[in-house]
């Protein structure tokens, strides 16, 4: 019995600290590797309306107390204030790697510089983690995240335009250790009709 009480123990702890941060659920799908924001279920598909894309190439910083940022400057100019309750804005961040990723990354959309930040969630969209890598060899895995509610807060509170023509992305290493060879290899925005 004492068997059986530490078996279910070790399952539940396990299912805990396992589970990705900040209700995320990764997705597997066709060799693809995508991690969702669950405030709301989102499939990026066919009927998606794509506003921008852009190669980037930009390697994250393996020191925690170092931030690297990316501009995504958009080619069509997102109207917030003309948002309706059945658009869904999805940015897409396709990262690559060489070695199995170690550590985790906090992503930031539109973060002011760090000495002024009110509200930190006004900011934060996700994380980017790399639990669920199949592989120890280099690969890609792709992030989407619902930026929509983080876009209107941020035009209602007045810290961006409502016309906004660029997305400024902070990535903020998590953990002391973080693999150096993380790429963000492309940034994708995408409007979904519901």
């Amino acid at each position: 019995m004492t068997k059986l009480v530490f078996a279910l123990f070790l399952v539940i702890f396990t299912t805990l600290v396992v589970l990705p941060p900040n209700n995320t659920y990764a997705q597997v799908s066709e060799n693809q590797i995508s991690q969702i924001n669950w405030k709301q279920e989102i499939s990026v598909n066919n009927q998606a309306k794509l506003i921008s894309e852009r190669e980037v190439k930009t390697k994250l910083t393996d020191n925690p107390l170092t931030s690297t940022q990316v501009t995504f400057p958009l080619s069509t100019a997102l109207e917030i204030d003309r948002v309706t309750p059945e658009e869904v804005y999805v940015l897409e961040i396709q990262v690559g790697y060489q070695d199995k990723p170690i550590g985790s990354y906090s992503v930031y959309l539109n973060l002011p510089s760090l000495n002024r930040i009110g509200d930190i969630d006004t900011y934060y969209i996700g994380s980017l983690n790399f639990f669920d890598v199949p592989s120890p060899k280099q690969g890609i895995k792709k992030f989407n995240f619902d930026i929509t509610s983080e876009l209107i807060t941020q035009v209602q509170k007045r810290l961006q335009p409502s016309k906004i023509e660029n997305l400024t992305l902070t990535f903020i290493g998590d953990q002391g250790h973080l693999t150096t060879d993380v790429v963000i290899e492309r940034v994708r925005l995408s409007k979904l009709q519901q």
